[in-house]
Formats: structure tokens, C-alpha cells, sequence
């Protein structure tokens, strides 16, 4: 649970840092992560990635690893981390439109037994269709 908790908050990190709103991400992110860690180094890694993605945009994936082996290890260290990761990930999130526009987000999990999957950008509602075998989604 932790794994999936650490790579969804560091897709979601790497991706709104390659957006339109990267300076405001990386302030939310200094912000909290720097609970855990020292600020300059918070910083510095904050930077390097945003001058990766910025050099390199198809190297989204290997920063996100990157990132999920941080919030692996914050989250070991604290289980208690846990609220404080979700919380910058709902943050990231209210920057929207601007970090999910060009974000190639991807959701999957489990609804009334049947397993799905999202992929797409910004808000969606998953409904079930009538004849219960199909899901569809909703903006």
C-alpha cells in the first residue's frame, strides 16, 4: 500500500513539476517535504528534476521513480507520513487546471467488484452503465 502511495505521489509531483505551475509545486513540496527532510536538500532535488524534465521530457518515468524511492522511504520511516503525502498530493491538485492539462495521469482500482481503469487529465466521475458489465467515464 505504501508502494502505491509513493509512486502515485511521485507521478503526480514529477508530472505537475514539468506543468505551468512547477515554481508552485515546488513551494508546496519544500513545504512539506522539508518536515522530513533538510529544506536545501528538498531544494536541490526539486531543481534537479525540474532542469531534467525541462532537458529531457521523455525522462517523466525515471524522476518518478526517483521520487517514489523518496516517498518509500518517507513513508517507512513514518507510517504516520502518510497523511502528510496525500495532503501534498491534493494540493498538486488544486493547481489545476495548469498541472493536469498536459499530464498523463492514470488511475486504476476496484468499484462494486470490477476492477478499472482511468487514464486521461483533470476531475472524472466513473459511472457504472445500466447493463452493469461496462464503465464509462464522466467529466
Amino acid at each position: 500500500m505504501a508502494d502505491d502511495l509513493a509512486m502515485d505521489a511521485a507521478r503526480t509531483l514529477v508530472t505537475a513539476l514539468a506543468g505551468q505551475a512547477a515554481e508552485a509545486v515546488s513551494a508546496l513540496a519544500r513545504q512539506i517535504l522539508s518536515r522530513r527532510r533538510p529544506e536545501a536538500e528538498v531544494a536541490t532535488r526539486l531543481e534537479e528534476t525540474r532542469e531534467v524534465l525541462t532537458a529531457v521530457p521523455a525522462a517523466r518515468d525515471g524522476e518518478s521513480v526517483r521520487w517514489a524511492g523518496e516517498f518509500r522511504r518517507i513513508l517507512d520511516e513514518d507510517p504516520g507520513a502518510r497523511s502528510e503525502v496525500e495532503h501534498l498530493m491534493e494540493l498538486i491538485g488544486r493547481l489545476r487546471p495548469d498541472v493536469t492539462n498536459n499530464a498523463g495521469v492514470q488511475q486504476s482500482g476496484s468499484v462494486g467488484g470490477d476492477n478499472i481503469q482511468i487514464q486521461g487529465s483533470g476531475d472524472v466521475t466513473v459511472v457504472r452503465d445500466s447493463g452493469g458489465s461496462r464503465w464509462r467515464r464522466r467529466r
